[in-house]
């Protein structure tokens, strides 16, 4: 691929208990007070975002490779025709054209209504009341004869409007996000998403959901063509791992080295095109699972009903939109990397939490002397996330400010291990 693509991994819940227990034998007072304010953002996150298991849950979800279907001479939509640089989608809105012209003998006999209307079935009158007499359609041969050879013309543009008008669908959903998300920027978020994980309809935890996904922006410089276009945003594929929570199965392993698997490929793989992410999508799964097939496009609708393995893995591209996370959560996943990684917490870790603490135990976030107590900056040194637009969220600053308290209280009741659906407290 033309740039490096680095990985994120969306955590799963169960991170948060690995974590304490991790940290459960320190007794230092600084780890103890992080280990609540850990524990604190946690409870404050899990009641704000639901996981999602199947991905018909989020926003909006666009399978696009069903619309591509409406037009494969791609004259309307273009999937990754110029994927340097380019968009990796194209949608111009497409014309419409008028109905078939009636002929002068069968102007007063055709319903002018349905015959416009390419969603309609075209209908002509039997009878027409003429003074004291009634004229049926059928006692004209002439008009018999000029109606049956317009019908398959008719029908004929009826079928190419209906084909127009799935791309119009597309094309309007793709202006209306386009609007939404000149709004929505700091809070929602475009992706494109791939590597689609099912469980079996007969597992008792139904999972649909992409294990890949990756920003998008859309962009209507050539709105006055009536074309839209989606860019690459350009930011880091994010491993999406938190549905794995649901799946109760000793078989289900190594979820935290997906990325690292994935990016083994990342200078043959292009993203956009399935025949190059074979091989990679082939090896996560069988990272994840050995209990597991992987499908083609052309394969996945037999498999969903004959495969014998509890777990599909496809390509199965699609767009979505959806809330993104917070600075609050992404500075929660620096803290689980932290201790997964280093088994340890460090000093700028406590100074978050101790701003009034300036031995020589704190560290600078920053490594700036002078840096400023206030907490969204340093939250912001950890996060990365921007910090004027951080504090301006007013949920942004109720987490943190509601975590804090949650984190000083004398006792914090935490979640016990995964799966036994116990409590205890921390003293």
């Amino acid at each position: 691929m033309p740039e490096r693509h680095l990985c994120r991994i969306r955590t799963p819940k169960n991170c948060f208990a690995e974590g304490k227990r991790k940290m459960g034998n320190h007794t230092d007072n600084n780890r103890e007070l992080l280990k609540n304010f850990f524990t604190g953002i946690g409870k404050i996150i899990n009641l704000q975002d639901q996981v999602i298991t199947d991905y018909h849950q989020y926003e909006k979800v666009i399978d696009f490779e069903k619309y591509l279907a409406w037009d494969p001479q791609q004259e309307y939509i273009k999937f990754n025709a110029n994927p340097v640089n380019g968009p990796i989608l194209t949608v111009q809105r497409p014309n419409f054209t008028s109905a078939p012209a009636i002929p002068n003998n069968l102007q007063e006999w055709i319903v002018a209504e349905k015959w416009k209307d390419f969603q309609q079935t075209p209908e002509k009158k039997e009878q027409i009341q003429r003074d004291q007499e009634i004229e049926k359609f059928e006692a004209d041969p002439s008009r018999m004869r000029s109606w049956k050879k317009l019908l398959p013309e008719r029908e004929a543009w009826a079928e190419e409007e209906k084909r127009l008008y799935q791309i119009e669908k597309l094309f309007q959903t793709l202006y209306q996000l386009n609007m939404i998300q000149n709004q929505d920027f700091d809070s929602k978020e475009l992706v494109f998403a791939f590597g689609l994980f099912e469980t079996k309809e007969t597992n008792p935890i139904h999972i649909s959901h992409p294990l890949f996904t990756k920003k998008l922006r859309i962009s209507d410089a050539r709105s006055e063509e009536n074309i839209l276009e989606i860019f690459d945003a350009g930011e880091n594929l994010e491993v999406e791992t938190s549905f794995f929570q649901e799946i109760q199965d000793g078989s289900v392993h190594q979820i935290a080295q997906i990325g690292k698997n994935f990016l083994r490929y990342e200078d043959t793989i292009n993203i956009y095109e399935e025949a190059t992410l074979e091989p990679a999508l082939k090896d996560v799964l069988s990272k994840i699972t050995s209990h597991g097939d992987y499908c083609t496009k052309e394969q996945l609708p037999g498999a969903r009903i004959k495969s014998q393995r509890p777990y599909l893995l496809s390509y199965s591209p699609l767009i979505l939109y959806r809330s993104q996370k917070s600075g609050i959560a992404a500075f929660l996943d620096k803290i689980i990397e932290d201790v997964d990684k280093n088994g340890k917490i460090k000093p700028h870790l406590i100074d978050i939490m101790s701003p009034q603490n300036t031995g020589s135990n704190s560290a600078s976030i920053s490594g700036n002397p002078e840096s400023s107590q206030d907490i969204g900056k340093r939250l912001n040194a950890i996060s990365g996330e921007d910090e004027e637009i951080l504090m301006t969220k007013p949920a942004n600053r109720e987490q943190l400010f509601i975590a804090q308290e949650i984190a000083h209280k004398n006792a914090v009741e935490v979640q016990g291990p995964p799966g036994t659906g116990k409590t205890h407290t921390i003293a």
